[in-house]
């Protein structure tokens, strides 16, 4: 905590002198310093640099305010401290009794070059289009061990995928992980078909839609390219996953798989001739893991003429329906 203290107070320093020809010319050319403290919550650094200026700085936490003195202990500058800046520097990771190896006042495992950290919270594998493969981007805390976990793979294999990281903590996935094969396929489409994917009035009406959400669903699921020209009925899918080769594992998070769990959406609706409401089939997506704070990532098309992409299950329940299931193909097993 001292030691932030005292970051603190040359960042500041720093940042208000920055207009000036020279921002280090208060600290002297070649600044020393030496911590002190006389009381509790009062820091005191002294420079070194006999040429400097600036001899003494003064932290005065509770009071929030920090004074620069020359060698006379003269005041030359008090500067406020405000909340936002304190807090900044002084407030240790709010789940960093999570990992208790881990220096709660680190940032991205001291490795920015290959780590990013947006929000602060948990590690996170985050699956994305890059360079038109679906790729893997790590985050804080990530290594191998959750990568093994995200992918539901063997240690080994994670450990030879995570050597193989590169720049931004990316990781493209190779084809013999469960679904890449299929979901790369499907990418690889959209690129060399761009009319059969676009949302225009005058595309609907003059090219013959490719294959929807349940196609694109089960496909993937089983490890094969969708057929592009074919789309599966709602009627078909539920059969499909209700039938003797997937299993409902529906509540189970363990029993998720990367690239081989279907995941359904369904609303209630009301049926006039039966009197009665019941849970209709909206979408079905392919599951592609779930992060440490519980985000569960999707390969999902959006019908007969969208793009496929990665999508969260909370957007997808937000647009298809909250009756969310999961099925596992008999390979997942």
């Amino acid at each position: 905590m001292k030691r932030l203290a005292i970051l603190l107070i040359f960042g500041i320093i720093f940042h208000t002198s920055y207009a000036q020809d020279n921002p280090y010319a208060v600290f002297g050319y070649k600044p020393k310093v030496e911590y002190k403290t006389g009381k509790k919550d009062i820091y005191r650094v002294t420079n070194t640099d006999t040429s400097a200026k600036a001899r003494f700085i003064v932290f005065d936490k509770e009071n929030k305010l920090m004074k620069l003195l020359d060698k006379k202990d003269s005041l030359l500058q008090q500067i406020i401290i405000t909340d936002d800046q304190l807090l900044r520097w002084t407030s240790v990771d709010p789940l960093s009794e999570k990992y208790p190896s881990l220096s709660p006042y680190n940032y991205t495992l001291n490795n920015p070059i290959k780590f990013v950290d947006p929000d602060g919270r948990s590690p996170e594998w985050i699956p994305k289009v890059i360079n038109d493969k679906i790729t893997l981007v790590a985050e804080k805390g990530n290594n191998a061990k959750t990568l093994a976990t995200f992918l539901n793979v063997d240690q080994g294999k994670a450990n030879q995928l995570y050597g193989q990281m590169g720049k931004g903590g990316t990781i493209a996935l190779p084809d013999n992980i469960p679904g890449v094969s299929a979901i790369n396929a499907t990418i690889s489409d959209v690129k060399a078909n761009p009319d059969n994917y676009s949302d225009g009035f005058f595309a609907k009406i003059t090219t013959a839609p490719n294959y929807n959400c349940f196609n694109c669903a089960l496909s993937v699921a089983n490890g094969n390219a969708p057929d592009v020209t074919k789309g599966i009925g709602t009627d078909t899918f539920d059969a499909t996953v209700g039938g003797a080769n997937y299993k409902d594992v529906t509540g189970k998070p363990g029993s998720y798989k990367f690239g081989e769990t279907v995941v359904s959406f369904a609303d209630k609706q009301f049926n006039l001739f039966e009197m009665g409401s019941s849970n209709v089939t909206q979408h079905a997506a392919t599951y592609l893991g779930t992060s440490q704070n519980g985000t569960q990532y999707t390969w999902s098309k959006n019908g007969f003429f969208a793009t496929p992409q990665v999508q969260t299950v909370p957007q997808l329940k937000n647009e298809y329906g909250n009756v969310v299931k999961y099925y596992n193909t008999n390979r997942s097993q």
